[in-house]
């Protein structure tokens, strides 16, 4: 196991138990971005994000801002304490397939550590089949009873902002460079997965 995907799952600064918060880019393919944040970590980190609202913005979402803001925020983003794991589905499969297997390789990571909850944000047009994969797929890498999960509207929850923010650097390659900072891994989910 990489040490990054180890530091998402298990833990090392601060509290063994995690949150993580996921969000996807279809910019260029199916991008799944997971973004683990230790528990004892989960207000003080909220709180620093709300501080990057503007007056009268209700949530950050990375396609409407300006590259000057995108370089404010990440400066800001990139000095959290957060492990962030990038699923990139690289195959022929359509969505609800690809989101699947996506969804059932951070399942399997998550299985290897200490995550006490799962928030992805909420897409109503994918919800019930998210629901029909996490369901089976908790059970088959026995978190059922450790591992709560959820899809939350991103205006709701401060830490999508964050995995909206490092997915859309992420599929905008020449903002990859901003991510330097962070405890980053890759990962390719293909169709034999």
């Amino acid at each position: 196991m990489n040490d990054i995907v180890r530091l998402m799952i298990q833990g090392g600064r601060g509290t063994d138990k995690r949150q993580v918060f996921v969000d996807e880019s279809l910019q260029s393919g199916l991008t799944l971005v997971a973004v683990s944040i230790p528990s004892d970590q989960l207000v003080e980190t909220r709180r620093c994000v709300r501080q990057l609202l503007l007056p009268q913005q209700t949530h950050l979402h990375f396609t409407r801002e300006s590259d000057g803001r995108r370089r404010m925020i990440m400066k800001s983003l990139t000095e959290l304490s957060v492990a962030v794991v990038i699923y990139e589905f690289s195959g022929r499969s359509p969505m609800r397939v690809a989101r699947a297997r996506c969804l059932r390789a951070l399942l399997g990571d998550l299985a290897e550590g200490s995550c006490e909850r799962l928030v992805i944000e909420n897409d109503e047009s994918l919800r019930d089949s998210d629901i029909r994969v996490l369901y089976r797929a908790v059970r088959d890498v026995n978190l059922h009873e450790s591992l709560t999960y959820a899809h939350v509207v991103k205006r709701a929850e401060p830490l999508l902002w964050v995995a909206d923010a490092f997915a859309w650097c992420w599929t905008h390659k020449l903002w990859r460079e901003v991510l330097k900072p962070v405890d980053l891994e890759m990962r390719r989910v293909g169709d034999e997965a």
